[in-house]
Order: C-alpha cells, then structure tokens, then sequence
C-alpha cells in the first residue's frame, strides 16, 4: 500500500511541473474527438502509415492515450504482443476498459523512465507523444536502448519559418474553433498544443538528436507540419 500511494504521488509532482501531462489529464473524455477533429482526420490516414511497417513483435507503444494507435496495429495485425506505455492515470482507465478482451500489457511510465531491459522490443511506435515528453533527449535515448526499430509519428516545428507561421495561425485561430465545438469548456487546455510546438527543437535538430543510428525513412506532410520517422539504434549501449 505506502508503495503504491509513494508511487501516485510521484506521478501527482511530475505532471504538476509538466503542463503538456497537466493539460492531458483534464482532457481525457474529450481527447479523441477533438484530436481527430483538429487535425481534420488526417492522425488517422496518418497512423496507417506507421503501421504498415510493423512486421515483427514484441511491440511497445509509447503514451498511447486512448490507444488509438494499437487499435489501427490490432485491425492490420491482429495478435501481436503489444506493451501500452502511458503516464496519466485517466488514460490507463480508457486503456484497461477498451482492450479488457486483448492480451495487451498497459504499464505506466514515463518515457524518460522506461522500465524495461535493452533491446526488449522489435519495435517501439509512438504517436503524437514526443512533443509531450519532459525530457526530449532522455525519452530519445530510452527508445533508442530497448528498442530495434523505433517509429515515431507527431506534428512538430518545421525548418521553415512561412510554414511555422501558418501551423501557429492555425493553431491559435481554427482550432479553438474546433475545439469550441466539442469541448469549449476546456479549450484553455487544448491551447497547451501550440505551446508544445514553440518549445521543441525544429525538425533538423531532433534528427541530430538521434545519433548512432541509421534513419530508415523519413515522410513529411504539409512542409514538415506532420512528420513520421523510421530509425534503427545501431549501437543500443548508447
């Protein structure tokens, strides 16, 4: 018991001084919709482009909020063994209830604490999460140690200056129009996505970031807006 309660409270200070997670916990019923909403549908064509890569298992998914990710990996690739990874309490809850029917393991962590052994996974996808992460190099180099493959898919700061001006024109005017639609009470939250944009590194830094490793693809959409990276660690120690 005092472990389990040490451990709520843990996760109580980290997302307290991490306002993406914040904001993440006070949107859970909403999330989906909205999500599919704002981007305009495009995160789902978007995750099919992720999983038509996936050919081998183990497999774990990192911040799978509702799991909508696993849900488009179970329908192409039905029986794979698939860990969920997720932070925020509420989400776990959505997790357990949708899959209660599915061999699937929900853990909860975060990604710069990963519990897991090197190399554990053939592949590591994560979807629309980076962004969130507190730590953006440490989460890298946790998914590059127990990963073979990682694919990360998200919306992100692009190298040009004219196509982050146009994401943030959009982000700070349609969408919380969209937003207002489904979930007005709690646009205040959704107004933390742009946020998460201005703060990461453009594009051409986070693929520095991904050193001793062999990029195996990468597609972007829209100018770099939308982005889906396919790496291979080369050296797992690292």
């Amino acid at each position: 018991m005092f472990s389990y309660l040490f451990n709520q409270f843990i996760f109580l200070i980290l997302n307290a001084i991490n306002e993406p997670l914040y904001s993440l916990e006070r949107i859970v019923n909403t999330y989906e919709k909205v999500t599919h909403s704002i981007t305009l549908n495009l995160d789902r064509l978007l995750r099919k482009e992720l999983i038509k890569i996936i050919n081998k298992e183990p497999i774990i998914d990192v911040g799978s909020g509702t799991g909508a990710l696993v849900e488009e990996l179970n329908k192409l690739r039905p029986g794979m063994y698939i860990v969920m990874l997720e932070p925020i309490e509420g989400y776990i809850r959505i997790l357990k209830n949708k899959f209660r029917s599915y061999n699937f393991e929900i853990v909860r962590a975060f990604a710069e604490y990963l519990p897991f052994r090197q190399a554990s996974f053939e592949f590591l996808m994560s979807g629309f999460m980076l962004r969130d992460s507190m730590d953006l190099k440490s989460a890298i180099k946790n998914f590059k140690n127990i990963s073979k493959n990682i694919l990360i898919l998200d919306f992100w700061k692009p190298d040009n200056c004219i196509v982050l001006f146009l994401e943030l024109l959009y982000m700070y005017t349609f969408m919380p129009l969209l937003v207002a639609i489904h979930d007005p009470k709690n646009l205040k939250y959704y107004l933390t996505i742009p946020k998460t944009v201005l703060r990461v590194p453009k594009f051409k830094y986070l693929i520095k970031i991904f050193e001793k490793s062999e990029i195996q693809s990468v597609k972007k959409w829209f100018g770099g807006i939308f982005f889906l990276l396919y790496v291979k660690p080369i050296d797992l120690s690292k």
